[in-house]
């Protein structure tokens, strides 16, 4: 006999002070409970524990209920889950947790976590693995394998997880808020072959990867995606029925159930018709903007570097020469005053070297960790390190002593120059900082050379999308118009763009007339996109709607779902065939995949791993599932279907019908 136990271990029932709020609902905790018909639940809400909303639920539930809490640690989540008879050991816990925790962004340290936590080894710990945010390997390794199962976010990431060797043993929960508002119930739990629900059975089970599935039937690759129990393969599924039999919505139920950052759902339409050429221009200006702002990353900070060039440096050079000429002119003026050495004498050059000070600090932080103590000591000796920084703070003090002399030396030299200089006559040669001028000089020339470079025009950007490529090029702006647009602005920007050709001046100009700060990067280079098919021409309009379905398949491996309703409307057979078929089956091995579909090269000819039949007949909806290639399909309830029968007259309107047309097809062979 089998037994498994149907489990959710990760329930939130109250907002910690710092989450989104919402009102806990008894009455559709118990309604998923029920209709899921889970066997054993753990209350485990955010770094808090309330032990009265715990036992109100633990009494009126037809489940076994276990305390818990989920945990921030070290920037992850772990759900830590507690005995019945600890709830009291919890709840303390709880209140030093709520002190620590106080907003989204704090987390406890490991330390931390095993003084609150004392005796955490004899609990249930289930960290996030496989799913956001995950805990880091240097945190798992600090519990020394006590650690023995992790949470994923898909039944596709416990399906990879599951046959890793070196993976913990995977768990699929819910993260349910059971609040008022709630329709959609998850379909994420986990089956435990267990006989009891006693808390030691079920903790040893989790330790076990042979006792624990995603399916009543303990195959991995199937998983249930509706409440009831219905199952589907972690590959791909074709779902087939006739018009208003429930189709889109069960593919809607899976989309409203799960994470909608891993699902990518392709409505039906939403890339053909009407939608085409909007959808065409949507998804090629996405990609053209990640593209620009990755390429033009560095250039934005150069510009922000450059404008921040200090302008002054050339005025202090016009006035050093002109005040040098003035004063080689009117040698035959000098005074007392104007011959006193003081009167010309040039201001020390320095800064206050700080690397000495950096590396005093760095041997103070290893001198001080105790962490590393034994590390250190195996390569550095103390002895050393100590005599080290002896000779290090020495050499430092004569550094400072220097620095505070030149400072000091400065300042009277500029007190006797002022005073030398409101008696004389002669007008003294003013300052002049030779290596700011200099380097100013080098960055100006140096900008200039590289953005007159960059403008060049040049493909930046080829992307393969299955016949299609994508190409986008760079290339300088032709006239004040492109760049107004680029900008979104009305400023009147003719005269500016006269400077175009001297990058430097341009963008000073243009950083005078108000131009956002942010925005100027973006008024050095322009951009062109297109998409052409295999033989190098652009595309048709329905290579355009051909395209947009291509390019939304080719980013689905990234998600764990893709939905896929009817993708079949305005495509033509050899399309689906050469193209989408092929393609499809590739992103199935590694995203569950679900099509509805009513075409006959789309739905048979893809072979999918499960085939799923709805109905709305006089009992409801129905939903018949089964291997592709069995005899019959049926429900969770037993009801059953010839699959036959109920595939010809989807997809070929009939028996009948599909005689005739291979009928037709033999006169016309012959």
């Amino acid at each position: 006999m089998i037994y498994l136990k149907k489990i959710d271990l990760h329930i939130h029932t109250s907002p910690s002070s710092y989450e989104r709020n919402f009102n806990f609902s008894l009455d559709k905790l118990k309604e998923y409970v029920d209709k899921t018909q889970l066997d054993i639940i753990a209350i485990t809400n955010h770094n808090h524990f309330n032990k009265e909303q715990f036992l109100l639920i633990s009494s009126n539930l037809n489940c076994s209920v276990y305390p818990g809490v989920e945990v921030d640690l070290e920037s992850s989540h772990i759900l830590v889950i507690f005995p019945k008879n600890k709830i009291d050991e919890l709840e303390i816990a709880s209140d030093t947790l709520e002190r620590k925790i106080t907003s989204e962004n704090d987390s406890i340290t490991f330390d931390e976590f095993t003084n609150i936590f004392p005796n955490f080894k004899d609990y249930i710990l289930i960290p996030h693995i496989k799913k956001d945010p995950a805990m880091k390997t240097t945190t798992l390794e600090k519990f020394d394998g006590i650690i023995k199962t992790g949470e994923v976010k898909s039944a596709k990431k416990f399906e990879v997880a599951k046959k890793d060797s070196n993976c913990l043993v995977p768990v699929f929960f819910s993260d349910i808020r059971a609040e008022d508002i709630l329709e959609n119930f998850p379909t994420k739990y986990t089956y435990v072959d267990i006989v009891a629900d006693e808390y030691g059975i079920l903790k040893n089970a989790l330790c076990d990867k042979t006792k624990v599935f995603i399916s009543s039937n303990k195959n991995n690759e199937e998983f249930a995606f509706l409440p009831d129990g219905t199952l589907a393969s972690t590959k791909l599924n074709v779902i087939m029925g006739k018009r208003s039999s429930g189709k889109t919505y069960n593919l809607k139920q899976i989309n409203n159930s799960g994470d909608s950052n891993n699902v990518k759902f392709i409505t039906q339409f939403s890339l053909t018709g009407k939608s085409e050429e909007e959808k065409f221009k949507e998804l090629t200006e996405k990609e053209q903007e990640n593209v620009i702002n990755d390429y033009l990353k560095p250039l934005r900070k150069l510009v922000d570097t450059i404008l921040e060039i200090d302008e002054t440096a050339d005025t202090e050079l016009e006035n050093y020469i002109t005040t040098l000429k003035e004063h080689a002119t009117n040698q035959y003026l000098q005074d007392s005053y104007s011959k006193a050495k003081l009167f010309n004498e040039t201001e020390f050059s320095f800064l206050d070297n700080l690397d000495t000070k950096r590396v005093i600090n760095a041997i103070t932080i290893i001198l001080d960790s105790k962490h590393n103590a034994e590390i250190i000591e195996k390569y550095l000796s103390k002895s050393s390190l100590i005599s080290l920084l002896k000779e290090l703070i020495k050499k430092r003090k004569n550094e400072y002593l220097e620095y505070m002399l030149k400072k000091e030396t400065d300042k009277i030299v500029k007190v006797i120059k002022r005073k030398l200089n409101s008696k004389s006559s002669m007008i003294s040669i003013s300052e002049v900082d030779f290596y700011k001028v200099y380097k100013n000089k080098a960055l100006k020339d140096n900008f200039n050379y590289i953005i007159n470079k960059l403008k060049i025009e040049k493909s930046i950007y080829n992307l393969d999308i299955y016949r299609f490529t994508l190409i986008i090029n760079k290339k300088p702006f032709e006239n004040v118009q492109e760049l107004k647009s680029k900008l979104k602005t009305n400023i009147a920007l003719s005269d500016t763009f006269k400077a175009y050709n001297q990058p430097y001046n341009y963008i000073r100009q243009l950083a005078n007339l108000e131009i956002p700060k942010s925005n100027i990067y973006k008024a050095l280079l322009d951009f062109d996109i297109k998409v052409i098919n295999e033989k190098g021409n652009e595309l048709s309009g329905g290579e355009r709607a051909e395209y947009n379905l291509l390019r939304e398949i080719k980013g689905a491996e990234q998600y764990d779902i893709l939905l896929l309703d009817e993708p079949e409307a305005s495509f033509d057979n050899p399309f689906i065939k050469d193209y989408i078929i092929d393609i499809i089956k590739n992103i199935s091995q590694k995203t569950t995949v679900f099509i509805t579909t009513h075409n006959n090269s789309l739905g048979i000819l893809i072979r999918p791993d499960k085939l799923i039949y709805t109905s709305n007949d006089e009992d409801g909806f129905k939903v018949y599932t089964g291997e592709f290639g069995s005899k019959n399909l049926t429900t969770v309830n037993g009801d059953s279907i010839i699959s036959y029968e109920t595939i010809l007259n989807v997809m070929e309107a009939g028996e009948q019908a599909y005689k005739e047309r291979s009928q037709i097809y033999e006169s016309f062979k012959n």
